[in-house]
């Protein structure tokens, strides 16, 4: 049996603080390219609410451009259509809509609508390429609601892979060109 060391305590007490937005934003190093926030109290108001303040802290003070999620890939890319300005989605509860799969309360709640809802003001204020990104974290490897999200996938990606494809013929008549007549003769 594994025997538990009895001064956790001390040490958490030792190194645990009031999680306001301040506080959490002092302990991130400002040298960090990605800060990942946790999902050790998914589900609770207070979460969701310092997540959403720090994160903006992050977009103003540290020039964060991305917001990724632990979400499905049409209901982040919807949303990120509209804090982008790319969208005519009314308002943020219309842009957050899409998220109707468990567990559509992690990103659908009140300080969720909030976030989206100042992410899109600030970014109007930005030349569209260096606006803030809200998408899944990994563009379509979430899976809560699976089939839907992979045929999202795969109509997003369609249009780049026909693009690829057509570089790739193009290159290969070219390279089968030099290497059957050097100089590009013929």
């Amino acid at each position: 049996m594994v025997q538990v060391e009895r001064s956790t305590g001390p040490v958490i007490k030792q190194h645990a603080f009031p999680a306001t937005p301040q506080s959490v934003l002092k302990h991130i190093p400002e040298s960090c390219d990605f800060v990942l926030i946790g999902e050790a109290s998914h589900g609770t108001h207070e979460f969701y609410s310092v997540w959403a303040e720090v994160t903006k802290l992050l977009i103003q003070q540290r020039q964060l451009n991305a917001v990724a999620l632990e979400a499905d890939f049409p209901d982040a890319f919807k949303t990120n259509l509209w804090v982008r300005g790319l969208s005519d989605e009314k308002d943020a509860n219309a842009a957050l809509s899409a998220f109707k799969c468990f567990p559509q309360w992690m990103w659908r709640n009140r300080p969720g609508e909030a976030l989206v809802t100042w992410l899109r003001s600030h970014n109007l204020g930005l030349p569209e390429a260096e606006r803030t990104k809200y998408a899944a974290r990994d563009y379509g490897m979430e899976r809560q609601c699976t089939w839907r999200s992979a045929a999202a996938s795969v109509r997003w990606r369609r249009p780049f892979a026909a693009v690829c494809n057509a570089r790739v013929v193009k290159g290969a008549e070219t390279y089968y060109r030099n290497m059957f007549f050097p100089g590009g003769g013929q």
